[in-house]
C-alpha cells in the first residue's frame, strides 16, 4: 500500500471531519505524535472598538504503534487528541461575552480499506469530542461525527477522491460533500486538495519542505454565560500562509507557519441553534510552531 494512497483517503476523511469540527487541521499525514501551538492575533470586532486574540496549545497522539488489522486489508488507527484555547478580547466592545478558557477533548478512529493491486483505497473516521469551558458539563458539551472517503489512484503521479461528512450528530445536523486530489508534479513538488485545505509543497531536499497553505477552518465551544445559561460559540474563517519543515532527526520534524486570516466570524448561540449574536472580524496574522512524530 503506498504511502500516498493511505495518506489522500485518511485526508479526505479527516478534511472532512476538520470542516466543522473543532480539531485543528494541518497538512494530512501519518503524524504518530504531534504537539502545536498557534497564535491569530489583532482581529478588530466590526462596528466596535475591541478586538479578539486567540492563542492554542494542542497535543495529538496515536494510540497504537502499529495500524490495528481486525480483519485482511482492513485498518484501523485510533487517535486521542487535546486542544486548550485562550480567548481574549480587548478595548471596548458590545459582544455579549468576555475572556474565555476552552478546552477540547476528542477520541476518533481512522479506518482504511484497500485490496492488493486495487486502484482503490477507501477511508473513513469516527470521532466524539467534547468541547467546553469546563464550567458544566452535559450533553450540549459532546458532539459527534462521521466521514468518509474513497481515492483512486489515476496513475502514479495523480489521485483523486471524494468524501462525505455528518456533523453535530447530537445537536443541529449537517451533511455535505468534499472533493480531493494529489498531484506530485515531479520529484520535488507536490499540490493537493483536502476538503478544505489546498496546498502546494516543495522539497528542498529530503530534511527541508516549504508549502504554500490556504484554509478554512470552524471552531465551536459550548460555555455557560454570565447566568449559568447553555450557549455555543464558534469561530470561522479562511486562512493562507506560508510553512516550512525541517527533519530534525529520524522520525522528528519541525514545523514553522505564518500568514493571514480573513473573513472571520464569530457568532454566540443559544444551545438549540439560536443565534444570540454574530461579529465580522477584520483580518490578522497569525503564526504557529508545531512538533511531530511521523509514522509507518
Amino acid at each position: 500500500m503506498k504511502i500516498q494512497r493511505l495518506s489522500l483517503a485518511i485526508a479526505l476523511a479527516w478534511s472532512a471531519a476538520a470542516a466543522t469540527a473543532s480539531a485543528q487541521f494541518t497538512i494530512p499525514g501519518l503524524d504518530a505524535l504531534r504537539i502545536s501551538s498557534s497564535y491569530t492575533g489583532d482581529r478588530d470586532l466590526k462596528k466596535d472598538d475591541g478586538d479578539l486574540d486567540l492563542f492554542q496549545i494542542g497535543v495529538s497522539a496515536q494510540l497504537t504503534k502499529e495500524p490495528i488489522k481486525p480483519i485482511e486489508n482492513f485498518s484501523m488507527i485510533p487517535v486521542m487528541s487535546y486542544r486548550y484555547t485562550s480567548m481574549n478580547f480587548s478595548g471596548d466592545h458590545s459582544f455579549p461575552m468576555e475572556d474565555e478558557d476552552l478546552h477540547s477533548i476528542s477520541a476518533s478512529s481512522f479506518y482504511i480499506y484497500s485490496c492488493p493491486g486495487s486502484r482503490w483505497i477507501f477511508g473513513g473516521y469516527t470521532g466524539v469530542e467534547l468541547s467546553s469551558d469546563f464550567q458544566s458539563i452535559d450533553a450540549d458539551d459532546f458532539t459527534g461525527t462521521l466521514a468518509g472517503g474513497a481515492a483512486y489512484q489515476y496513475n502514479e503521479h495523480f489521485l483523486f477522491g471524494f468524501g462525505a461528512i455528518v456533523a453535530n450528530i447530537n445537536a443541529d445536523v449537517t451533511a455535505f460533500p468534499v472533493v480531493g486530489f494529489d498531484w506530485k508534479v515531479n520529484e520535488r513538488m507536490r499540490v493537493g486538495l483536502y476538503g478544505p485545505l489546498l496546498t502546494t509543497s516543495y522539497a528542498i531536499n529530503e530534511s527541508w519542505i516549504l508549502s504554500l497553505r490556504g484554509t478554512y477552518q470552524n471552531e465551536q465551544w459550548n460555555i455557560d454565560d454570565a447566568t449559568g445559561r447553555s450557549r455555543n460559540i464558534g469561530v470561522s474563517g479562511f486562512k493562507v500562509g506560508l510553512q516550512s519543515d525541517h527533519k530534525l532527526a529520524d522520525n522528528y520534524w519541525l514545523t514553522l507557519g505564518a500568514g493571514y486570516a480573513f473573513s472571520n466570524k464569530i457568532e454566540l448561540t443559544s444551545s438549540s441553534g439560536s443565534q444570540i449574536s454574530k461579529r465580522d472580524l477584520e483580518g490578522g496574522l497569525y503564526g504557529q510552531i508545531m512538533l511531530s512524530m511521523k509514522t509507518w
